[in-house]
């Protein structure tokens, strides 16, 4: 079971890294008049991390871009959260949005600050929203927590 849990995660390490992505649009700071609508799909788009509490998102030094993907068929959400890779599952019930049972990789890198905080977030989602490239999720209080723009993986 360790051997394949291993075996797993070096894959999504492989697969994090191994990724270029083109940026579909330039990010913008949150729209909090939209964030209350779901316009398009939230699942199998790769969702580029842009702002973390209100503050903008750029990778530092050696660490990757972090980014989310839903998978629509099991329910799996896989990413990178910028220095480790994370798994879990999510749970969506019209707009709202949950997160279960996400864990990551151990690594340690120079600055986990970034890291350290998109990790935490996911017990405080309530819901999502989606317009156009645009994606953010948002507390039980409608706060963003988070906001993500599409990238189109080549």
């Amino acid at each position: 079971m360790k051997t394949i849990a291993i075996v797993l995660f070096a894959a999504m390490a492989v697969a994090c890294c191994s990724q270029r992505n083109t940026t579909k649009s330039a990010p913008a700071s949150s729209d909090k008049t939209a964030a209350t609508s779901v316009q398009g799909p939230l699942t199998e788009r790769y969702w580029k991390l842009t702002e973390l509490g209100g503050k903008p998102v750029k990778p530092s030094g050696q660490q990757k871009e972090a980014h989310l993907i839903f998978k629509a068929q099991d329910g799996g959400v896989s990413g990178c959260a910028g220095c480790n890779n994370l798994t879990g599952a999510y749970t969506l019930e019209g707009q709202k949005l949950t997160f279960g049972n996400v864990a990551s990789t151990k690594m340690m890198c120079l600055d986990m600050s970034t890291e350290d905080a998109f990790v935490k977030i996911f017990t405080q989602v309530a819901s999502y929203g989606v317009q156009g490239d645009r994606m953010w999720l948002n507390d039980a209080s409608g706060k963003t927590l988070a906001s993500f723009v599409e990238v189109l993986m080549k």
